[in-house]
Parts: structure tokens; sequence; C-alpha cells
């Protein structure tokens, strides 16, 4: 793919709220993110770029007491002169470092539409991560298509359940064991997936990925951002919301993804965009590429949003609720997942682990 940017949209802070790409030298289809934290109130910047509404993305998650901490998202493709959408996310982050993130199939098409994917990782008070993943089945319905902008809350558009509701169904859950090795336990899971999921289903997924493998750089037009020099800060909004899917779904959905840690030279598309802005950031010590990830997920605001523009990157606020602990867990992830035969792996490792101890006694979250 050529992906360009199209046209984007913020929300009150300052992060993307939409995002259109198009491959426009080969005549791809547009695709779009539509993205809010789902503490962002409904008036002011509380709708996206071509209309979607706060209130019907976010739908049961919203202005809730954990709203500061999710993220909602819809992808969507041209079709038949419609934005149809096709994959619905949600996104939360523990401040201990834990994340739960739900994908599930909107694509009418898909014969496992309303089907579910869950990945929940954390970190218990002794320091053992646990690593799950489950398939949630889709309730009886007929497959309605949804398009953007989003004209209701999406469990009113279809018979389907709100995501946040669809945690608490019943699952076939594929959990890491202690003794079991990341790479084969990552590879068993998504072959046991891929037996569940629609060939489609899984294609969808691969054109969101390549969607994150448009690099971390995005033309921002820097509303509401402060500082002396506002027009800087917003060259340094790299990274978007949605990450998180990215990374810890990509490695159950395409199996290229865990070519990248071949010994030779690996001839697959790796897709190494979607996660290389937390290497850059946790493990090569990119400062200000950090503030930027750390703007996006750590919450400035409250809840609901305040008209209170301020992060780190910007005049040195310190968050309502912080995600550090949660993006070195998304940059363990990306090393373990995707790069655990490089020779950085270890080193790499064993600082974000420094860095996690040292938060754990009290450490400055950045220096």
């Amino acid at each position: 793919m050529a992906l360009r940017q199209i046209r984007a949209g913020v929300q009150r802070d300052g992060n993307y709220s939409l995002l259109d790409l198009a491959d426009i030298d080969f005549g791809g289809r547009l695709l779009r993110i539509e993205t809010m934290r789902c503490s962002h109130p409904d008036a002011d910047f509380g709708t996206t770029l071509v209309g979607t509404n706060i209130v019907h993305l976010a739908g049961e998650d919203h202005l809730q007491p954990w709203s500061n901490r999710v993220f909602r998202h819809v992808f969507s493709r041209n079709e038949d002169l419609r934005q149809q959408v096709t994959l619905e996310f949600r996104e939360e982050f523990d401040p201990s470092g834990g994340w739960d993130v739900l994908v599930r199939d909107l694509d009418p098409s898909s014969s496992s539409y309303g089907a579910s994917v869950r990945v929940r990782i954390a970190r218990d008070k002794q320091g053992v991560e646990s690593l799950e993943y489950a398939y949630l089945e889709s309730r009886a319905t007929t497959p309605i298509g949804v398009f953007s902008p989003l004209e209701d809350r999406i469990d009113k558009l279809t018979s389907l359940p709100d995501l946040a509701s669809v945690r608490h169904e019943k699952a076939i859950v594929y959990k890491k064991s202690d003794k079991q090795p990341l790479q084969e336990f990552l590879d068993e899971t998504r072959k046991h997936l891929a037996d569940l999921l629609s060939i489609q289903f899984i294609h969808n997924m691969k054109e969101y990925l390549e969607f994150g493998h448009f690099r971390d750089k995005c033309v921002h037009p820097g509303f509401n951002l402060i500082g002396p020099r506002p027009d800087i800060a917003a060259e340094n909004m790299q990274i978007r919301s949605y990450r998180a899917s990215m990374i810890l779904l990509g490695a159950v959905f395409d199996g290229d993804m865990l070519q990248v840690n071949e010994d030779t030279e690996p001839t697959v598309h790796t897709k190494a965009g979607v996660y290389s802005p937390f290497l850059s950031a946790y493990v090569m010590g990119i400062r200000q590429w950090e503030y930027a990830i750390d703007k996006v997920h750590s919450d400035y605001g409250g809840i609901p949003m305040r008209r209170a523009p301020g992060s780190r990157l910007e005049n040195g606020a310190v968050p309502v609720v912080d995600a550090t602990l949660a993006n070195i867990t998304l940059t363990e992830a990306a090393v373990r997942f995707y790069l655990p035969r490089s020779p950085v792996a270890k080193a790499a490792l064993a600082h974000l682990e420094l860095r996690r101890k040292a938060l754990a006694h009290g450490a400055p979250t950045h220096a």
C-alpha cells in the first residue's frame, strides 16, 4: 500500500478523533479510524470531523467512572460510496500496567458477524505476568450494516449488545501457562482463532493493521495544544490511541508479523510501523516520542474531560490517570511478540523492567 493522509480531526485535548487514509496512486479505498476517549463530553469537539458523536461511539462507556481509561474506535472502508464499518474496538488500560482490548466483527458480509476477540495482559503484585485471548460468540442476529458517520449507538443500530457488556459474556479462553513459550502460545492461539473466525474478519483485521503501518507521523493541525510553541507540540503528536489493539491483537490475527524474529532477513511484510513508536520511545529513549504517547494515553482532564489543555509534553502537567506503566507493558509486548530473537531484546526487556521497578518505588514517571 501507498497510504496517504487525506484528512484528520482532533478531540478537545488535541488528540486525534479521526484519520482518513487512501492509496491514491493505486486506487485503493478510503480507510478511516474514528476514535475518542470515553470521558470526552458531548459538546465542543465531541463529534468527529465527519459527524460521529461521542455518545454514539462510546456507548455504555460514556462519562462513566472508568471512562478516562477507555478508548472506543470504529474502523471503516469505502464500499459503494459509503463508509462501511467493519470493526469495532474497545481498549481499557489499568494504571498498574494492564490492558483489556476487544475487537468485534461488524462486517455484514462476514460469517462471524458479531463475534469478538478479547485480549487481556496484566501483572499481579508479585510481578507475574498473565496473558490470555478469548473468543466470544455472537448472539443470534441478522447482520446489519453500520456506516460512518455513526447515526446512533451500535447496540441501537443492530441487535448486538454494547461492546462494554460483551466482556461479561461466555467465552472460549486461551491462557498462556507459565511454562509455555510465548511464541508457541501466540502461534497456537492464532490457529485456534482461525478455526472460529471467518476469513473476512481476519482479512479486515489485516487491513486495519496495514492502517497502523502508516508509521508514526501524521500531519496534525495543532488545535488546543498549548505552550510557547504549539506548532512544535503539534509536530510531536505522532501517536494515535488505537495502537494498543494493534500491538496486542496483531500477533494472533497476522502470522506474518511473528516472522520478523527470523534469523535471516524476513521476506514477509511484518508491519513494524504498528509497534515501532513504542520501541523508539521506551527502549531507544526518545523522550519527545515518550511524551507524545503519554499525552495520548494518560488522562489530563478528568471526567468529564475539562477544558484544561496540557500534558507533560506541553507544560509539564501531572495526569489525573497515569498510563506510563500501561505504555511500558505495550513496549514489552512489542519486544516479546515481534522481536524475541533480536540482539537487543534481552537488554531492552531488562531496561523496561528497571523502569517499572523504579516507578513502583515512587521514582518520577518522566525524568
